[in-house]
């Protein structure tokens, strides 16, 4: 008969303490089922509210709100009830949920004229008040979280993006902020912010003498209260942060180029090309994913740009539907098509490897400067015979391409209309495919013409990339070799296994 072994209440703190490690280091690897497993370890050994919240966290960044968080939550109800920090939990899960019980519960919970006690919760709780009354063009409670904590940045990027505040709010919001005096540049770098998302958003209100004099009544007061001596700052805002900060904060590009989702034609491992071929079930699932993706890590994009073909139209919609941004501005070009495969386009990956060999097939897929053979005009996919290419002139039309040629086709568009937007700090999002985005990729990286071809990019995975005023990228701690500045969203092992997929389409045996 075995026997077991007793614990004493020093054993089991150790035990509990040993678990809190655990979880914190689960939690910076991102690896949030591992962070769940050692939390409910830690509240079967000790259900105080904090161990339940660390829980409850832990569901919540794995995304399992209803399923877990408010499960967990109603079980250890008396404890909830008793805490400010886990019913703000229940009120956000049921945010994310969609739930119209998030209203109710909020103000059940927190009247408006008894909010939480302490400035910061009172600022998270006003937070979540905008995002919930978001949708009815109700932005005062963002505008009361970034006054009860000028830390709150979440709060004053959502107001940036909702580009609706009116200069004089503008200059109200930033009058407003209660910093720390060693953080006076932080009240500059929201002004640089706010200031480019306008400087592109003409507002009348700068045309008016009431706003010229409220303007010049708040450079006068800068000038006097938070800069002593110096010369003269021109614009608003004026330059009072280190250049760095200047340009990360006024002028800063953000880029996301989004490969299209698993098509129908990539399930059954055929060159497609120029094919206008539909997304199969996985695309669907990885283009609504995508935007997900993109409302997790906060992007507000300002503008989209796709290809003329449906899998890449449809994975922009969808991903910007996900992302509660389907408003956004969408335009369609046939430089971002994918590249012209030629006289391979129709055929069987893998029996194409058969019937010419996997070196000459590899030579086709991925050499920077050999195309396929050529697609006969007579050809039922050629695109001369589609209705989207009429307007086109013919010559346009490309019969075979490889990755140069298709390099040579994307850049005159990201040069004429994507870099503009850009440089007016623009966030963009580019819905497009493994090819043409490749083309982008290798123009931001400065990969060279021998490493871009082996570039394996993942479906329905969005790779962002940050950039400077010069649109010159920023590099990323998250970047993975050979890639510098661009990270990836999401689990990088499906990430991994995404890429290799992709790598292995003409594989036998």
């Amino acid at each position: 008969m075995a026997m077991g072994v007793t614990y004493d209440q020093q054993a089991i703190e150790g035990i509990c303490s040993r678990l809190r490690v655990l979880v914190q280091d689960s939690f910076q690897k991102h690896l949030y089922v591992s962070a769940i497993f050692f939390a409910d370890q830690l509240v079967a050994l000790k259900q105080e509210p904090e161990e339940i919240y660390t829980l409850a966290e832990c569901y919540f960044k794995n995304r399992e709100y209803r399923g877990r968080v408010l499960h967990l939550l109603k079980k250890h109800s008396a404890t909830t009830e008793r805490s400010d920090q886990l019913k703000l939990l229940v009120a956000q899960s049921l945010m994310e949920c969609r739930d119209w019980e998030a209203p109710r519960y909020l103000e059940t919970n927190w009247p408006e004229d008894d909010g939480a006690s302490d400035p910061k919760s009172a600022a998270c709780l006003a937070l979540l008040r905008g995002k919930v009354y978001e949708a009815m063009e109700n932005l005062e409670w963002y505008e009361k979280a970034a006054q009860l904590d000028a830390y709150c940045h979440e709060a004053l990027e959502r107001l940036v993006g909702s580009h609706r505040l009116t200069l004089e709010r503008e200059i109200a919001l930033l009058k407003s902020l209660k910093l720390h005096k060693e953080d006076e540049w932080l009240r500059h770098l929201y002004a640089a912010k706010l200031a480019a998302n306008r400087s592109s958003n003409e507002n009348p209100l700068e045309a008016s003498a009431e706003g010229a004099t409220v303007l010049g009544d708040w450079k006068r007061d800068r000038r006097q209260n938070l800069r002593q001596g110096g010369p003269e700052a021109e614009g608003y805002p004026c330059e009072f942060l280190p250049k760095a900060l200047a340009e990360s904060g006024h002028a800063r590009a953000a880029q996301s180029a989004r490969y299209f989702g698993q098509a129908g034609w990539n399930v059954a491992n055929i060159f497609t090309g120029w094919v206008d071929v539909d997304l199969s079930e996985k695309g669907l699932g990885e283009a609504k994913g995508a935007g997900e993706l993109l409302k997790a890590e906060g992007l507000q994009v300002d503008v989209a740009y796709t290809s003329f073909l449906k899998r890449a139209i449809k994975t922009c919609n969808l991903a910007l539907e996900a992302a509660d941004q389907l408003y956004v501005p969408v335009s369609k070009t046939w430089r971002l098509n994918e590249r012209m495969y030629g006289g391979l386009t129709g055929l069987d990956k893998k029996e194409t490897v058969v019937k010419h060999g996997a070196e000459q097939v590899q030579v086709w897929r991925r050499s920077f400067d050999i195309p396929p053979p050529v697609l006969e005009k007579e050809s039922k996919y050629h695109p001369c015979h589609e209705a989207k290419y009429a307007g086109m002139d013919p010559k346009d039309l490309p019969d075979t391409e490889c990755l140069k040629d298709t390099i040579a086709r994307v850049m005159p568009y990201w040069e004429e209309t994507i870099a503009p937007m850009l440089k007016q700090g623009k966030t963009v999002f580019v819905a497009a495919h493994g090819n043409s985005i490749r083309a982008i990729v290798k123009m931001i990286e400065g990969l060279s013409d021998d490493l871009i071809p082996g570039l394996e990019i993942p479906t329905g995975t969005p790779l962002v990339y940050e950039l400077d005023k010069d649109l010159k990228p920023i590099a990323s701690s998250l970047a993975v070799e050979p890639l510098k500045f661009g990270r990836y969203l999401g689990d990088a092992e499906k990430i991994k296994a995404a890429a290799e997929a992709v790598k292995n389409q003409t594989k036998v045996g």
